[in-house]
């Protein structure tokens, strides 16, 4: 022992530092990259379930009525818009599927992955994708183009119009996420975590 003080070597500590060093490199964004990865399927496949079931998450965002009918069913489609589907599309025994006339919104619904930023995000480059995840307030409709609006009235009958008054559409959000969805991320963070340790 020197006058200074003394020093203890613990036999295996070059092992434990390579295991910390391992669990510090999973921790970084480049360490975490198929993690959030793996967090996005679940958001993006949380999503799915959502036009599957007709349904929203039950955590969604607070801009608009989205709050209001987060884990509610969609609200039903106007009579009038299932009048305008197109011929044969989105219809499965029950009469037209709410927001996939054409498949276009659903199949848009991406997981956008930035390593650098360490982060995940489940969206949509839809414009028009956002009106329905987060509802509208009521708007009018003028004719542009031409001197009428043509549109499918709710008895199924065309009708003709300089302007319509719309009542807005409501939320129907399908970005979120359940609380099993935030369960089933921090398992994989945690088995992340114990294989970096070996």
């Amino acid at each position: 022992m020197s006058s200074d003080g003394f020093r203890v070597e613990i036999e295996g500590a070059e092992e434990v530092a390579n295991a910390l060093d391992k669990v510090a490199w999973a921790t970084t964004p480049r360490g975490m990259a198929q993690v959030l990865k793996d967090a996005g399927m679940v958001l993006r496949r949380r999503s799915m379930k959502a036009f599957r079931e007709q349904s929203a998450p039950d955590n969604v965002g607070d801009e608009g009525q989205s709050r209001e009918a987060a884990g509610g069913q969609w609200e039903p489609l106007a009579e009038s818009t299932k009048h305008a589907r197109r011929k044969g599309r989105g219809g499965r025994g029950s009469g037209p599927r709410i927001l996939q006339d054409t498949g276009t919104g659903r199949k848009s619904i991406a997981i956008d992955h930035d390593v650098p930023s360490a982060s995940v995000a489940v969206g949509t480059a839809v414009q028009y994708m956002s009106y329905h995840q987060t509802g509208t307030e009521p708007y009018t409709i003028r004719a542009r183009n031409a001197p009428m609006l043509v549109f499918m009235g709710p008895d199924g009958n065309l009708r003709f119009a300089k302007e319509v008054h719309h009542p807005g559409l409501p939320a129907r959000p399908f970005l979120g996420y359940d609380m099993s969805d935030i369960e089933g991320i921090l398992r994989m963070c945690e088995s992340h975590l114990r294989r970096a340790a070996g």
